[in-house]
């Protein structure tokens, strides 16, 4: 039943508002659903909250949740000293409690905008204008998205909470389980100067791209070569240092950069193409979700440039949080042919109620109330409100 520590909290730069009560514990429920990309990012999220409240961090009950989704021990290591898995589940009196108080599950997240916004828009501006003293025993949140951000722009909660807290909590609670370590890039001494996430089909690529983004990415590859050969001549033979790792779930992607890449002949120009998982899609997840899941560990750890297709998938940028240091230059940048001190200066991740930097569920209207009942405006960081069907 242990809550996260202050010290694990502060680590996380994150100061509470208020430290964990013993005598009355107060909790946050979360909810996994869908991919588990989408899973991670609402449990940092909970992370985050329970840190900045004092709460305890719990997952709902199996029989209220999507039960084929996320079993912890399945995915990660239950035995590592932070787990993201150790005293996550409810034990049964807690449980029978928690149904008894039938707390309303709160939707933070806007990913069907013209529904969700008018909706969930209430859901968003409790977490954006929560002080993180109330005294309902159970806050119960269900988002397949990243919410943490709210907390920067939350006036009670910013001054609490670094840029850095993503990164942090992910980087201390997440560790392989034994079953993704075997579908995990195998070790070597010798990292991946570059790898390659795509997260759509060959089609969708181009139609967000534009036609020649394969033309680009093998201008990009080789500059990031080049660059290599150039500050380490003596390192290692031409060939070997020019293997580079493809993550992607699609067949036609993984045959089109192969062949563009690799060219014809071996020369000390030679691109090596090595495939990673091979996991296909499914309903737009891996079919596979160990082998998935290998894929962002592999990333993280394997991976010295990185260059994800789309900036927003969350498991590049989980991935991209697992780094020790982080280079990466997402897709739109491939057309510059990822000139260096171009790279992507920030991993955190954006939610879908900013969508494109844009405030869709106009919550720059909102106003937020003190316990003396006047009003704060929360200091947003995004700009215009742009309506759902003008997107």
């Amino acid at each position: 039943m242990s809550a996260i520590t202050e010290n694990a909290c502060r680590a996380f730069d994150i100061t509470p508002i208020r430290l964990p009560d013993p005598t009355n514990p107060k909790y946050i429920i979360f909810f996994p659903r869908a991919g588990m990309g989408n899973v991670l990012m609402s449990y940092v999220s909970s992370v985050m909250y329970a840190c900045l409240t004092g709460r305890i961090l719990k997952i709902a009950p199996l029989e209220e949740r999507e039960r084929d989704i996320f079993v912890c021990s399945e995915y990660f290591d239950e035995n590592a000293p932070n787990s993201l898995c150790r005293d996550l589940e409810m034990d049964e009196p807690l449980r029978n409690r928690y149904k008894a108080s039938k707390p309303m599950v709160k939707n933070p997240e806007a990913w069907d905008l013209r529904s969700h916004c008018p909706r969930n828009k209430p859901h968003l501006e409790y977490f954006l204008c929560d002080d993180g003293l109330s005294n309902d025993k159970f806050i119960a949140v269900s988002s397949c998205h990243y919410w943490g951000d709210l907390f920067y722009d939350n006036p009670f909660f910013n001054s609490k909470i670094s840029t850095e807290s993503f990164r942090k909590v992910l980087r201390d609670r997440l560790a392989p389980s034994d079953k993704v370590k075997q579908k995990m890039v195998p070790d070597s001494n010798v990292p991946y100067q570059v790898c390659i996430h795509v997260r759509w089909e060959a089609s969708k690529t181009a139609a967000s791209l534009g036609d020649n983004w394969v033309e680009n990415l093998n201008k990009c590859v080789r500059n990031i070569f080049d660059r290599h050969d150039s500050h380490n001549p003596n390192s290692m033979n031409g060939a070997k240092k020019k293997d580079l790792l493809l993550f992607t779930m699609h067949k036609d992607v993984r045959d089109v950069i192969k062949s563009s890449l690799e060219g014809e002949g071996i020369n000390d120009d030679t691109i090596h193409v090595h495939f990673a998982s091979e996991t296909k899609s499914e309903y737009s997840h891996s079919d596979d979700k160990h082998a998935g899941i290998a894929d962002m560990f592999s990333m993280g750890k394997h991976c010295v440039h990185l260059l994800p297709s789309l900036e927003t998938s969350t498991y590049f940028l989980m991935a991209a949080n697992l780094m020790d240091n982080v280079s990466v230059f997402p897709g739109e940048r491939w057309k510059d042919g990822c000139l260096e001190g171009s790279e992507m200066k920030e991993m955190i991740p954006s939610s879908d109620y900013w969508w494109k930097e844009k405030d869709v569920c106009n919550l720059k209207d909102s106003t937020c109330m003190t316990k003396d009942g006047s009003t704060i405006i929360p200091s947003l960081r995004f700009y215009e409100h742009v309506a759902p069907d003008k997107q």
